[in-house]
């Protein structure tokens, strides 16, 4: 997800001296160290007590925590140091130069400047630039139109010439500024200086008088009295040393304005005397400009503020401001263009419709125009947008307003996905549509989408109310972190000069936070599957699927790649035989949801080439022929010196296959006719005919073993297609052409690449760049053969579009230029590679060492880490896992290091020298991480025990914890530590603990237990509770029942045993409380005997011998009593029984005896 799009406030970091000042109308520009600082006003005053701009140079650096630190440059001790300076331009025009010009010197008097300066911020040193005259020595128009004498200003007028829009400009406002500096210069001063202005230099002064001066009309006829009379007196005394020719200047100078006399309706001039002085001021300011040591520079435009200026491929384009030779103060709405390689301006003459003068105003350039916006000048305000096509000079109202006008706000052009964007901040606004008098300072944000149509939006703040927003202001500065996707603001006057650094996240605007620089290698065969490496920035910035893009275009290929780190993918090229072929491809990188990268690099798809002498050119070799249609290629023969063959009679062998799909959807090689001809000169020709699809051509040379070896590019695989352009088949055909263009560009590129790497200057101890230039070199030794083989199938295509009669002079004369270039590259790589040995001996052998020390150093570190708080238990769970993270932070610190050091030691071949320290990174993460395990054991254990503990007595389940404690105790075993140490022995003394007590919970949950045993386990624990369903298990933990697992357990045997007793004993209450005899009648008579009942009596001896095992219990001593009494009982009942059974038995006998006998009946 984006970052919100909302404003945050930077706080300052590292040492609160080291700040800047308040101040607005300076200047910030992005480069690799930072962003740089340069001059501004901030309330400083010069010497006479006026304010005062100043020339301070700061880089800003902003951290990641929403922090910045300002740091004030030390520059070079040769430096120069440009005058101080507000209001003026800043560009970063190359790597390491930053390009300012122009601005607002002294606020009073008022003087802009036209000088040019360039930082070097790889040296920090300043450099004037010396601007070059035009080639033919003379002045630009726009030149022309501010200089001449003032007499020949005056019968421009008297011509009836129309005047500069800029006459125009200079109202009453303008001239309250001029009064004020005039009551300070003596009239006499002023006289003579008019003098000299206007007769000294008659013939070669030049200068502008386009803001005032005796040349401006409108005035009254009272003005021009006034003027010849103070004129006339001063000439007359000679005021500031006149003189003969003086007067004579002066007289001549007052006629003319006489006779080109405006009427009375003139608005610009008043009849007061302080106009007078005003307008003599004027005049003497053109005197001070055109006089030769006032420093006007003829070859730049003319001294201007709050301009813009904007970088165009290698030129700025500098538009309008405010400004003027001398004192003036005018718009200006010229275009200047300054080329940086030869530092010579041009005023371009442009036509169209141009911007209305102005300052305050922004511009950018994109696409070969520049864009202007908004601004002001003395008679109105603007927020329009005119666009200005630089090749073609034209302008263009784009018609195309954002919200009411304003001026000094900031802009800035941010690269975005699908269209890039502007984006405008701030400045003075007209919301109530009362001019610069009335404009307030705003702080909106106003975006230019600069897709198609152009278009304003003002995106939503995502913000709260109450969320701090940037004090509205005009003249901040404005910087794009392209890192972090967010601009930043610095400074600005809001009624008083800020300091404050805001920035805001514009990623969700902008398009994905990930770029690419560059591929290496940047080349491969069309057949695809080589390995590349793409690098770039951000790309673990965004989860998902990565796609690798490659296009020549409206074709494209793709391949999926594996994000290695967050500027490192890499990828597999895909096979573009059948679409692109051996082209130039732009690049482009796709991660999860988001877009396409706006940023691309190129990469070089090539047929394959062994290294071999000879070699094969010609149309029938390329991609894209016209199916159906006879094409040819050439073999030509070199020998071992690369020198072309004179005869022939040499054997090839050659096949010429064409792709097919077999009836099973299979691919297959169907063979294709051709006719080979062995021209005699060093030279074969091999003429094919191919349907639509893909060709394979394989040439081989028998050698003089008679073995076929393949010639340099075979295989071939040339592609055919119904669409290809017309005549594509023949050696002049567009084919051929287009490939010797795309090769020479090929071939140039990698000159320029490698010219430029190689010639990195290296300082002592900069092994980085030493790489790189080691890179380079090597990067040279393996194209080598490579650039051979293009050059020589140039030189073979080209020599034959000479046989053929086409010119080719300017073809063959680039690829002398290259082959010349290369060659000599070679020379240099060698010289190269011989002047850096000492030096790479030096880094390689300082790497050795520090390979050395870094593995002691993993050493040392590793044995302090079995001190370290998580190997011991009673440090517990807060301070162990604070320690894990610290020490994995510093391993992965270490593991930055000895990455720094392999991508080193790799490029010196000694990677192996990092093997024992990446064993003792390897056998220390592993330790970190099994004791981050146990820990992380220890955070379960405690979540699982802190749940059994808050749960109620009475709704303990003991067998569920108890097998939860043992899974636990499973998992601890499991856990890969060394078990002798202090922090696994805690925490498995503690889960044993748990092993106890839950066997215990579950005797104690016996409904047996009765408040005797609890008190008898109190008693023993020397702890007591008050025993209740609702109380929590954690009140029986606190009792420490593990400590007395064998107590606890005869306890709970105690009352279960004692429970059977009282059981038994209720029974007996129950079955015997009465006795029941049974009676029947005696064979059939009235006399009825009386028993108990045999399942009774059963049961009276069965409880007879429970009652006697009772005896035998220990725990006999609770109801002693009890039993001794149903001993008793029990006992007389059997005893009843039997005596009753005894006499009933022995009367039945009787009876029989005495009644029923046979002697009793005798």
């Amino acid at each position: 997800m984006p970052y919100p799009y909302a404003w945050v406030k930077l706080n300052q970091a590292g040492d609160a001296e080291r700040t800047v000042t308040p101040r607005a109308g300076h200047t910030l520009t992005p480069m690799s160290q930072g962003f740089f600082l340069f001059g501004g006003m901030d309330g400083r005053r010069n010497d006479q007590g006026n304010p005062a701009p100043n020339s301070d140079l700061f880089v800003l650096k902003l951290g990641q925590k929403g922090e910045y630190e300002w740091s004030p440059i030390e520059l070079d001790a040769a430096s120069q140091v440009p005058p101080a300076r507000t209001l003026h331009s800043a560009l970063g025009t190359s790597a390491d130069e930053i390009f300012i010009w122009g601005g607002i010197h002294s606020a009073m008097p008022f003087q802009t400047l036209q000088d040019g300066w360039i930082l070097d911020t790889s040296c920090m040193e300043w450099k004037k630039v010396h601007f070059k005259a035009a080639p033919t020595g003379n002045r630009g128009s726009a030149s022309r139109r501010m200089s001449g004498l003032i007499q020949d200003r005056a019968q421009d007028d008297a011509s009836g010439r129309k005047k500069s829009s800029s006459l125009k400009l200079r109202g009453s406002k303008a001239r309250a500024s001029i009064s004020a500096r005039a009551g300070s210069i003596s009239f006499s001063s002023l006289a003579g200086a008019a003098t000299r202005a206007v007769s000294d230099r008659r013939g070669s002064t030049r200068g502008s008088i386009a803001g005032g001066g005796l040349a401006m009309g409108g005035g009254s006829k009272k003005w021009h009295g006034i003027l010849q009379k103070k004129m006339g007196l001063m000439l007359q005394s000679g005021g500031g040393g006149g003189g003969k020719g003086a007067t004579s200047g002066g007289g001549s100078a007052m006629k003319m304005r006489k006779q080109n006399q405006p009427g009375p309706t003139g608005n610009l001039m008043t009849t007061s005397e302080e106009q007078f002085h005003e307008e003599l001021v004027a005049m003497v300011s053109q005197g001070q400009r055109d006089d030769g040591n006032a420093g006007s520079d003829p070859n730049a435009p003319p001294p201007r503020s709050n301009h813009t200026t904007s970088l165009h491929e290698n030129s700025v384009i500098l538009f309008g401001g405010h400004g003027g030779v001398g004192y003036q103060r005018r718009p200006f709405n010229d275009t200047w263009i300054l080329n940086l390689d030869n530092q010579r301006w041009t005023e371009l003459a442009c036509h169209g419709n141009p911007p209305p003068p102005r300052s305050g105003h922004q511009a950018f350039s994109k696409d070969g125009c520049v864009y202007i916006f908004a601004g002001w000048n003395n008679e109105m305000q603007f927020n329009d947008l005119f666009m200005l096509d630089i090749e073609n000079k034209d302008w263009s109202d784009v018609d195309l307003s954002w919200g009411v006008p304003r001026w000094n706000c900031s802009l800035q052009l941010v690269e975005a996905i699908p269209s890039w964007r502007v984006f405008v901040f701030g400045g003075t606004a007209d919301v109530n549509g009362e001019g610069r008098t009335g404009g307030v300072f705003d702080s909106r944000i106003g975006v230019l989408d600069l897709g198609e149509p152009l278009r304003w939006g003002d995106p939503a703040l995502e913000m709260k109310p109450d969320d701090p927003l940037p004090q509205p202001r005009e003249h901040s500065a404005i910087c794009y972190d392209r890192e972090e996707s967010r601009l930043v603001i610095f400074g600005g006057w809001a009624n008083k000069w800020l300091d404050d650094v805001w920035q805001i996240n514009v990623s969700s605007i902008v398009g994905p936070p990930y770029a690419i620089t560059k591929v290496e290698p940047p080349l491969g065969p069309v057949t695809g599957g080589m390995k590349v490496i793409v690098y770039g920035i951000g790309f673990q910035s965004t989860n998902g699927m990565v796609i690798i893009e490659f296009a020549c275009g409206k074709l494209s290929a793709t391949t999926q790649g594996n994000v290695i780190s967050d500027e490192v993918i890499e990828c597999l090229t895909p096979s573009v035989i059948g679409n692109i072929g051996p082209k130039e491809c732009q690049v482009r990188v796709q991660i999860g949801p988001r877009d396409f990268t706006t940023t691309m690099s190129k990469y070089n798809y090539f047929l394959n080439s062994i290294p071999e002498k000879s070699l094969c050119f010609g149309p029938g070799t390329l991609q894209e022929q016209q199916a159906g249609v006879e094409t040819r290629f050439v073999i030509q023969c070199r020998n071992q010196n690369g020198e072309n063959r004179k005869s022939g009679r040499d054997e090839f062998l050659v096949t010429v296959q064409q792709k097919v799909q077999t009836p099973e959807g299979k691919d297959a090689l169907r063979d294709v006719p051709f006719e080979i001809n062995d021209e005699n000169n060093g030279k074969t020709e091999v003429k094919y005919q191919a349907d639509e699809g893909e060709v394979v051509i394989h040439v081989k040379l028998i050698d003089e073993n008679g073995k076929p070896r393949p010639i340099r590019g075979s295989p071939y695989k040339p592609t055919f297609s119904s669409m290809a352009r017309n005549k594509a088949n023949e050696h002049s055909g567009p084919l051929v052409t287009a490939w010797i263009g795309s090769t020479l560009k090929s071939l140039d590129e990698f000159y320029q690449t490698t010219n430029t790497g190689h010639q990195t200057k290296l300082k002592d101890g900069d092994v980085m760049n030493l790489i790189k230039v080691m890179n380079h070199i090597f990067d040279m030794y393996d194209q080598e053969d490579n650039l051979i083989l293009k050059q020589d199938e140039i030189v073979e295509t080209l020599a034959q579009l000479e046989r053929e009669g086409l010119p080719s002079d300017k073809q063959l004369k680039q690829l002398k230029k290259i082959a010349a270039n290369i060659t000599q590259l070679k020379d240099d790589i060698v010289a190269k590679e011989k002047e850096i040995q000492p030096m790479m001996l030096k880094e390689s052998d300082t790497y050795r060492k520090a390979i050395v020390e870094f593995e002691n150093e993993l050493k040392t570190y590793q044995g302090g880490l079995r001190k370290e708080a998580y190997y011991y238990y009673k440090s517990g769970l807060e301070l162990a896992q604070k320690r894990l993270h610290d020490v994995t932070t510093d391993l992965d610190n270490f593991d930055k290091r000895m990455e720094d050091l392999l991508h080193i030691a790799t490029n010196f071949k000694y990677p192996e020298e990092l093997n024992n320290s990446k064993k003792l990174m390897v056998a220390m993460r592993e330790d970190v991480a099994n004791c981050r395990g146990l820990w992380e054991f220890e955070v379960n254990r405690i979540k699982t025990t802190e749940r059994f503990l808050v749960v109620k007595w009475g709704q303990v389940v003991a067998g569920d914890m108890e097998d939860e404690i043992k899974a636990l105790f499973k998992k601890l075993k499991e856990v890969k530590v060394d078990r002798k140490t202090d922090c696994y022995t805690g925490i498995q003394d503690v889960v044993k603990k748990w092993t106890v007590f839950c066997p215990l919970v579950g005797e104690l949950r016996d409904p047996a237990m009765r408040p005797r045993h609890w008190t008898q386990l109190m008693d023993m624990c020397g702890k007591s509770i008050q025993v209740s369903p609702d109380i929590l298990l954690r009140d029986m933990w606190n009792l420490e029942l593990h400590k007395f697992p064998d107590a606890v357990e005869d306890t709970a045997d105690q009352a279960k045993q004692e429970m059977k007793m009282e059981n038994t004993l209720k029974k007996l209450a129950k079955e015997w409380a009465d006795v029941e005899f049974q009676f029947e009648s005696h064979k059939g008579s009235e006399v009825m005997l009386m028993k108990i009942a045999d399942d009774k009596f059963e049961m009276l001896e069965e409880h007879q011998v429970q009652v006697q095992n009772m005896f035998a219990s220990r725990f006999l001593a609770t109801f002693e009593t009890e039993v001794l009494s149903w001993q008793k009982t029990l006992s007389n009942i059997a005893e009843v029984s039997t005596l009753l059974s005894e006499v009933q038995r022995s009367w039945v006998f009787l009876e029989n005896l005495f009644i029923y006998s046979d002697e009793v009946k005798k």
